[in-house]
């Protein structure tokens, strides 16, 4: 690493990186080090000179981007994007019966999405100062103890009880592509992340990607939705 070089690290499904991650930060301290929190509601105090929320994948808001720093910011201006149309037009669709009239909504904004320092629209400030962190939160753990309880055996990480706050519960299996699939047949949606990865990319990863499914376990479930789903997983 050279003092110049900025280092971007990800807290994976929420999880914080590990002492030997971190001894690698304390040893090279000049780089400009980046957490990318996208993932992660809670993962503990931050460790990077720039931290990146994106609440949107969290709770249900349209655009939900924050970015805190150590040192100064630009001064951010509001985009010119109708941010809200997405959601607006799923919430019409409570029980997702009807994709076709949303996600190419949701498909348009990302791809007219700017890569520049804009303001977090109002409709999302208010919508966040809505939301319960604390309950959120709260649900999330309660879910992932009951997945790694009876699917220990699959589980990516050997966790029983998380002192973060979990995206969703990765798990490995013979053939992610077909699990989902499995999975999709019993009105399960367990998303792959990551399927397709950059070139140059380790066969470590590349192994991992093919097997790595993540379970839901979001705060709208309970304790019945996640014994559903370890059902079903013991299925496929």
């Amino acid at each position: 690493l050279k003092d110049s070089d900025a280092v971007v690290g990800v807290d994976y499904f929420g999880h914080p990186p590990g002492e030997g991650f971190r001894a690698l930060k304390a040893a090279h301290p000049r780089p400009l080090w980046i957490e990318d929190r996208a993932q992660a509601l809670d993962a503990g105090p931050a460790w990077g000179d720039a931290v990146i929320w994106s609440a949107r994948k969290l709770v249900g808001v349209g655009d939900g981007g924050v970015m805190v720093s150590q040192g100064p910011l630009p001064e951010p201006d509001l985009p010119a994007l109708d941010l809200w149309a997405a959601e607006d037009a799923r919430a019409g669709d409570p029980e997702g019966r009807a994709p076709e009239t949303w996600r190419p909504l949701f498909q348009a904004r990302e791809a007219a999405m700017p890569l520049a320092p804009h303001a977090m629209n109002e409709r999302t400030q208010a919508a966040l100062k809505t939301v319960d962190a604390a309950a959120i939160a709260g649900a999330r753990r309660t879910n992932w103890r009951r997945l790694a309880a009876a699917l220990a055996d699959m589980a990516l990480w050997p966790i029983a009880e998380p002192d973060f706050v979990p995206l969703a519960f990765p798990i490995r299996v013979p053939d992610a592509a077909a699990a989902v699939q499995a999975l999709a047949a019993h009105r399960i949606w367990a998303p792959r992340h990551w399927p397709e990865l950059p070139s140059g990319a380790g066969e470590d990863a590349l192994a991992l990607s093919r097997r790595l499914v993540s379970l839901p376990l979001d705060q709208r479930y309970g304790e019945a939705d996640m014994d559903r789903v370890i059902a079903a997983v013991r299925t496929i």
